[in-house]
């Protein structure tokens, strides 16, 4: 692990991931991602807090990126709105 901030982005992470599997810890997506991260083995405890506050941070990471589509300074529509974007011209 990388340090606090890295902490504290994959506590987020996973709040949002345990929020959207409704915190079934033991529903389909968390034993598909634990046999994907792990595979037959088990890791210790220490190993295992580190790889899902990594995955954590990572999806939050990933979440940023896809809002981060506009440059800086142009906004496009909130999610949900009927609005659409057009990108600027290109200048001539």
């Amino acid at each position: 692990m990388t340090g606090l901030a890295t902490m504290f982005h994959g506590v987020v992470g996973l709040w949002r991931v345990g929020r959207a599997t409704r915190f079934r810890m033991r529903g389909r997506y968390w034993s598909w991602r634990n046999e994907t991260a792990f595979g037959a083995g088990r890791p210790t405890p220490r190993t295992m807090l580190s790889a899902l506050l990594e995955y954590g941070a990572w999806t939050r990471r990933m979440r940023r990126l896809g809002r981060a589509s506009f440059a800086p300074g142009q906004h496009g529509p909130r999610p949900g709105s009927k609005k659409r974007y057009y990108p600027p011209r290109p200048r001539t």
